[in-house]
């Protein structure tokens, strides 16, 4: 029996369950450790299941075991790690002739971090922006005729650390 675990965000999404027999249903067990104890968090009949009471920058295993009537078939582990999702659709917002807007859509998180490059190689932090409902960033005294390349990432403060999602696609 095989399993993938959707989303790089919160909450993730156990589906794609595919048993080699007929199944009544699935015990979903998850631990914090590949090796550790296993504790069921839930017995579902469908073939997907939402995982919702988790904590960012945790690392969580998943194993189901799938039943019918004579027997029971156990799969194998898959692990995924709660990250913030990664920034969708950044985008130019306006160009000037010292200046670059660009903006992307909001994600579940504490902030953003903004990296620029000139060749799409080296890449510098310009920017931490502390507030989730900040969505867009502009970019003065810069140099004319000149290209510049920007990418976004989201994160999360827990117990004082940032988690990271991934980076955005990059834009110029």
């Amino acid at each position: 029996m095989f399993f993938s675990i959707s989303s790089a965000g919160f909450p993730f999404a156990i589906s794609k369950i595919v048993s080699e027999y007929n199944a009544l249903g699935y015990k979903i067990y998850r631990s914090n450790k590949k090796n550790g104890k296993y504790k069921l968090i839930s017995t579902v009949k469908e073939n997907n299941y939402t995982d919702t009471k988790l904590k960012y920058g945790k690392t969580y295993y998943y194993k189901l075991t799938s039943y019918n009537a004579i027997s029971s078939q156990t799969s194998n582990i898959v692990y995924k790690k709660v990250v913030p999702s990664k920034v969708d659709n950044l985008k130019v917002l306006s160009v000037g002739e010292k200046n670059i807007k660009i903006s992307w859509n909001k994600v579940n998180a504490s902030g953003y971090e903004i990296y620029r490059s000139t060749n799409n190689k080296k890449w510098s932090k310009v920017k931490t922006i502390n507030k989730n409902s900040t969505l867009s960033f502009n970019n003065i005294k810069l140099k004319t005729n000149k290209t510049y390349y920007y990418k976004v990432r989201s994160f999360v403060k827990v117990g004082g650390k940032k988690v990271y999602g991934k980076f955005s696609n990059v834009i110029s």
